[in-house]
């Protein structure tokens, strides 16, 4: 039988993902590098190099994913500017 394969604490486990996958998808969380509020043409105005740009972008992304309320512009707009001061966007 194929569920007993799996133990009751790999079935809590799934049902925490698939309710966190729930909040995500019904939060408005952006899910595309699009659908931010920042954009590539402002990262150059803040100093990041072209090819960090789209790295600069994911790592956003992945930022708001773990952190909803962190979507706000100027709050990732803080972000980029330690990022492009840092080493990481001299690398």
């Amino acid at each position: 039988m194929l569920a007993s394969r799996y133990t009751e604490k790999s079935l809590i486990e799934f049902e925490g993902f698939a309710q966190r996958c729930r909040q995500v998808l019904t939060s408005g969380c952006p899910l595309d590098l699009s659908d931010l509020t920042v954009r590539g043409e402002e990262l150059a105005g803040l100093g990041v190099p072209p090819a960090k740009r789209g790295k600069a972008l994911k790592a956003l992304l992945a930022e708001v994913l773990r952190e909803p309320s962190r979507i706000q512009r100027h709050i990732l707009l803080e972000i980029v500017e330690r990022y492009a001061g840092g080493k990481e966007a001299n690398e």
